[in-house]
């Protein structure tokens, strides 16, 4: 009987573990769990912000322990997905028939059937949809890092920062 004590709180401590998140996902989360609905946004603020175990949130909440920890896995997986920001903090970015559909699915929480009821569409619509919303992620991507100023616009460098050489060099031509 000892040893299947043990093992059990081995195993809530693995839970626990992996329950835990780094601070800097934690603050993560919480920012982003801003844009939740109320009931979802309580779930994360209470597990992640408060730290409080599933059992306890389970019995707060009048949810059975497995359904919960699935919620949480679903939410934190739709939180940290880039996606997210584009659905809330860039949407006016998304063409105006992704919108919606993006908000749906990241935001609210929706299947894709249940956003394809919703919106009157097709599930291939929705897929279509979200599919448009990742080419959109993946192309900013792509073009942030290379972006530069228009040629018409003049950087100026302060005297401190060009070294004597390169002043001497520009002079010369």
């Amino acid at each position: 009987m000892y040893a299947s004590q043990a093992v059990r709180d081995n195993v809530r401590v693995e839970r626990e573990r992996r329950r835990v998140v780094g601070r800097g996902q934690a603050e993560m989360l919480l920012e982003r769990a801003a844009y939740l609905p109320l009931a979802e946004r309580l779930l994360v603020e209470q597990s992640v912000g408060q730290g409080q175990t599933i059992d306890e949130l389970a019995v707060l909440a009048r949810i059975p322990v497995p359904r919960l920890r699935r919620k949480l896995g679903c939410l934190r997986r739709r939180l940290a997905d880039p996606c997210f920001l584009l659905a809330t903090r860039y949407a006016e970015r998304l063409p105006a028939a992704v919108r919606p559909v993006a908000r749906s699915l990241y935001v609210d929480g929706l299947t894709l059937r249940q956003c394809a009821r919703r919106h009157h569409l097709t599930l291939h619509g929705v897929r279509q949809a979200l599919a448009a919303a990742r080419a959109l992620l993946m192309l900013s991507r792509t073009l942030e890092p290379v972006a530069a100023p228009h040629p018409s616009v003049e950087v100026a460098l302060p005297d401190d920062d060009v070294s004597d050489e390169f002043q001497d060099d520009v002079r010369d031509e």
